[in-house]
């Protein structure tokens, strides 16, 4: 007879989480550093921070700081573009293959000795990608990444504005439900019929 599983704690998911996250980052950095020009990156980096001191000095119009902002972020963008494509290559391969064949866990979830268990009889591809899209932001991460081939920095940056707001708001509302609920289910747990659950 099987044993109920208790739906994991609200800590354990949040640690397990930024555990991965710092992996696949760590991994994509190492990945595409010798492809990306870092000189030019920090040099657009700074140029930020100064265009935000000169906006908090009042130094200049709050139009002169959005278009130039504008131009920045897209140009930013373009400079990492290769670390972004690396990045949500390594998300699929981690969150979604990775995580479907080594039983519903991450290296996260499995130091944190959580799963995702499936309504179903066992988890599928189809669950894994519904729920790593919204969960891992593989689909805001791909969809930042066609508007900044797109070639028009206007594009990219009220695009990203856009998609970033729903995805906080999505991610908010997550976590709100995780705490609040019962079975401790997410917005992707529910479209994908899955629950994370103490191992």
């Amino acid at each position: 007879m099987k044993t109920k599983k208790e739906k994991a704690y609200f800590v354990q998911r949040l640690i397990a989480f930024l555990i991965d996250i710092l992996l696949v980052s760590v991994v994509a950095s190492l990945v595409a550093t010798p492809f990306v020009d870092s000189k030019e990156s920090k040099k657009i980096t700074d140029e930020v921070n100064q265009l935000i001191e000169q906006a908090t000095k009042q130094e200049i119009t709050t139009e002169e700081f959005t278009n130039r902002n504008m131009d920045l972020s897209y140009s930013l963008a373009r400079k990492n573009g290769f670390i972004s494509l690396i990045t949500i290559v390594l998300n699929i391969l981690y969150f979604i293959v990775f995580q479907l064949y080594n039983k519903g866990q991450t290296i996260g979830k499995q130091l944190m000795k959580i799963r995702i268990k499936s309504d179903l009889k066992e988890l599928t591809m189809n669950q894994m990608i519904f729920r790593s899209l919204i969960a891992n932001t593989i689909l805001l991460d791909i969809i930042t990444f066609m508007f900044m081939l797109s070639n028009s920095r206007s594009v990219y940056f009220y695009g990203l504005t856009v998609f970033s707001t729903i995805q906080y708001i999505i991610t908010i509302m997550s976590i709100f439900m995780v705490l609040i609920r019962k079975d401790g289910r997410s917005i992707h747990d529910l479209l994908a019929h899955t629950q994370v659950v103490r191992d």
